[in-house]
């Protein structure tokens, strides 16, 4: 089964880090590692979720409007809380670069998630990518279908999930039993198991993206709060429906247990 950590396994130390990364490579070095992409002010690409850097670092900002010197001034493991101990609040530490990252890690897997609306972080992903030593091209995935699209145009052969308006076109159309006339046409559809009360992943969508010998990789739920996988329960019932690899923010935790 393949386990993909996470942002970074963020349950288990501050998303979207250096020390995040060293640790799902310490798990297990074969697992792949999914992190999310935004834009500086002066087009620096860096490990960041949020569009505002308050839920991470508690200050209020819109990353966007921050240089990569100023986005430095915050720590990104301020509310990081293990424990019920903010461990990081005597030890910051600071967003770090795609460009950082891949020179750091060339042998590890990587799933970017591109958050940033502005398409000058097509161009800048590809060059950075082309110009590192990593050994093999990362899986992208965005919500936005332009983004997708446009990486899809100038890199035919990396590997994509599918963008919003595709994934929503095969399950709503799965409901009413015209799923067929939306064939999955990127390498993997990423989903929950459920999305707010409605249960998405269902035995029809599965049967549709497998016949078209594409892959599912899920979590558990999407909603105000994502949930990923923690248990091997979990991972061993969306397994048996047939899901190929599983989002986990606890790599150690199901390890141990996948163990």
């Amino acid at each position: 089964m393949k386990v993909i950590c996470y942002r970074c396994g963020g349950g288990e130390n501050p998303e979207n880090t250096i020390l995040g990364i060293e640790h799902c490579l310490r798990v297990n070095p074969e697992w792949p590692i999914e992190m999310d992409l935004r834009l500086t002010k002066d087009g620096e690409v860096v490990l960041f979720h949020d569009a505002n850097t308050k839920r991470i670092t508690g200050e209020d900002f819109k990353l966007a409007d921050l240089t990569l010197s100023e986005l430095r001034t915050l720590n990104v493991g301020h509310t990081f809380r293990l424990d019920d101990e903010y461990l990081f609040r005597d030890s910051p530490l600071r967003a770090p670069t795609l460009i950082e990252v891949v020179k750091k890690f060339p042998k590890a897997e990587f799933v970017l998630d591109i958050h940033s609306p502005n398409p000058l972080i097509i161009s800048k992903v590809i060059s950075i990518i082309e110009a590192s030593p990593i050994d093999q091209p990362p899986t992208i995935v965005s919500a936005n279908d332009k983004i997708i699209s446009e990486f899809k145009i100038r890199k035919p052969g990396w590997k994509y999930s599918a963008a919003s308006k595709e994934a929503k076109k095969l399950i709503y159309s799965s409901f009413v039993f015209l799923d067929f006339l939306f064939p999955l046409q990127s390498d993997y559809l990423m989903i929950p198991q459920t999305y707010g009360s409605i249960r998405v992943l269902t035995s029809r969508v599965v049967n549709h993206v497998l016949k078209r010998k594409r892959a599912i990789w899920a979590w558990i739920h999407e909603g105000e709060k994502v949930k990923t996988v923690e248990t091997l329960e979990q991972a061993l019932s969306l397994y048996n429906q047939g899901v190929e690899a599983v989002f986990t923010d606890y790599p150690k935790k199901l390890f141990e247990e996948l163990k």
